[in-house]
């Protein structure tokens, strides 16, 4: 049995320390996003007031260069992880690069190092709550690599430092809030206390886990729990509640001069967000933000999230219904795992809740990237029903055609690195004409790179001239100094003697062959970036 485990530990040490180093080796293949500079300037803004509340204790270089909190048009939004980042920046690499409010290649590589190191360590509380549920260390690692190698996810585990990372703390609440329900004490209320406190300081949404928390402890104390103890249950909810609170405010400055109010605030301004109007593109045509249909998030789950894992998911979604009705019926709610059912609840009524209140949603499914601790977890339980669901003796063929399953996604991440931002499933024959793609333009640090590699000019002259270009000139900072001294960027075609897109906008057409005004200027197609087939970004020479 000390052997078996010992066994158990290294295998458990081997596998993270594994996924650990492949993290910290391709890290440096990812690019630069969309929205990293206003998020990073969020994070700035945010040091510099909490530094100022605290009597300056630091001397930041550029705080002349910052914005003021109070003026800052995102000051609303939860800044913890931000922060958090502009600190890292503050004191690692402040000798070198801290002297000046635009980011280079250290700064944007710390970012993404210290986004990983979160997803990773979200990965170990995510074993550790299907290690609750599921006594088996196999079957809770085969669900720990559900949660890991989604394609979408795993792309945006290095550099989303928005969805990911609440993604990453909505597995760390989950985990708590499973603790708490196989061990009713003041001190597990506590940690899913704080754990709550991180997840709404890093976004406002995490609100729904206080709902969703309350619902089921509420029915697990006055259904499964001890009557006699009913008191002392209630003084744990209490316990949990305070805590929360506490840890909310403590964590997230934009309620410290007035928590009340700035809380309605922020309420108010979540309910009806939006910083953007520019269209969306779905199912082939161009969509308002705030016209998006009913079937909008349900279609990108279906075609963003691999088939194998929807399907595991769905027969545990099914199995753990049916054993709840069965148990409830038999007035046996003692064993009935509440944690099994608040992930259902929590993956469904976000979604209808969208759908019901026309909620505005952009970017695919970004923004409920966290519904998929829930997806994962089911998914893991579908497994563990199936093979549990065979003979003893033939339990190994379902768990290696789990596992076949799973290196067959660890194939389709290895052929589309580093753009794994943009699978979708093979039954969506032709993605590129009718759904967003690159949307943040992560891809532009690879046709630059290949440009660099590949042009003898001296100087290599890129036209920017769409507002979908901007990304390209925030990886042009991330390249090697020598590359990026040759790249100069140009305000027309004329002037220029390449064109790179990523076809946001309008240059979406350019897939479907529509002439639009920059056709006649453009000659040949250098470069394509083209995971799984589709084109994402392209290379154009410029006629001369």
């Amino acid at each position: 049995m000390e052997s078996q485990l010992r066994v158990n530990r290294l295998v458990i040490a081997g596998y993270f320390t594994v996924w650990f180093f492949i993290g910290i080796f391709i890290v440096k293949d990812y690019g630069v996003t969309w929205d990293e500079p206003i998020m990073r300037l969020l994070g700035l803004v945010g040091l510099k007031y909490v530094n100022e509340v605290f009597g300056s204790p630091l001397v930041i270089p550029i705080s002349n260069q910052i914005e003021d909190f109070s003026t800052f048009i995102n000051h609303e939004y939860g800044s913890l992880f931000e922060i958090i980042l502009a600190g890292a920046e503050f004191a690692f690499i402040k000798p070198f690069v801290f002297d000046h409010l635009e980011m280079d290649s250290s700064a944007y590589y710390l970012r993404h190092v210290i986004t990983w190191l979160v997803f990773w360590l979200s990965s170990i509380f995510f074993y550790k709550l299907v290690r609750l549920r599921i006594d088996s260390v196999f079957i809770c690692l085969l669900g720990t690599s559900i949660y890991i190698l989604s394609p979408r996810i795993f792309a945006d585990s290095f550099y989303n430092s928005k969805d990911t990372i609440f993604l990453a703390f909505f597995v760390i609440n989950t985990y708590t809030l499973s603790l708490l329900f196989s061990k009713f004490t003041y001190k597990n209320a506590v940690f899913h206390g704080i754990s709550t406190g991180f997840l709404i300081a890093i976004r406002l949404m995490g609100i729904i886990s206080v709902a969703l928390s309350m619902v089921f402890i509420l029915t697990y104390i006055f259904v499964a729990a001890e009557r006699t103890a009913l008191k002392r249950n209630l003084l744990i909810i209490g316990t949990y509640l305070f805590t929360a609170c506490i840890f909310t405010y403590i964590l997230w400055p934009f309620l410290w001069e007035s928590p009340f109010s700035r809380f309605i605030e922020a309420l108010k301004l979540m309910a009806h967000f939006v910083r953007q109007d520019s269209p969306m593109l779905y199912r082939g045509e161009f969509i308002d933000r705030d016209q998006i249909p009913w079937h909008y998030v349900p279609v990108w789950l279906l075609i963003t999230i691999p088939p194998f894992y929807l399907a595991l998911s769905y027969v545990g979604g099914v199995v753990v219904v049916f054993n709840f009705l069965k148990k409830f019926i038999q007035k046996n709610t003692v064993k009935i795992h509440f944690i099994d059912l608040y992930t259902i609840a929590s993956l469904i009524l976000p979604i209808a809740s969208i759908i019901i209140l026309h909620s505005i949603i952009y970017d695919g499914w970004r923004h409920l990237f966290y519904l998929y601790v829930f997806i994962s977890y089911l998914a893991t339980l579908g497994g563990y029903f199936i093979i549990k669901a065979f003979p003893k003796k033939y339990s190994l063929y379902p768990k290696l055609a789990w596992a076949a399953g799973l290196l067959f996604y660890v194939g389709v991440i290895i052929k589309m690195h580093p753009q794994q931002q943009v699978y979708f499933t093979l039954f969506n024959k032709n993605p590129q004409t009718t759904y967003e793609l690159d949307y943040w333009g992560q891809s532009y640090k690879q046709s630059l790179e290949w440009l660099c590699r590949n042009s003898d000019k001296d100087t290599i002259k890129i036209a920017y001239i769409r507002i979908g270009n901007q990304p390209m000139t925030m990886n042009r900072q991330i390249l090697p100094a020598k590359d990026r001294d040759r790249i100069v960027f140009k305000s027309s075609l004329r002037e220029s003697d390449y064109y790179i897109t990523n076809y946001k906008f309008v240059d979406h057409d350019l897939l479907e062959g529509i002439r639009i005004d920059i056709s006649d200027s453009l000659d040949k197609e250098l470069y394509n970036i083209a995971p799984l087939g589709y084109k994402i970004n392209t290379v154009f020479s410029v006629k001369k």
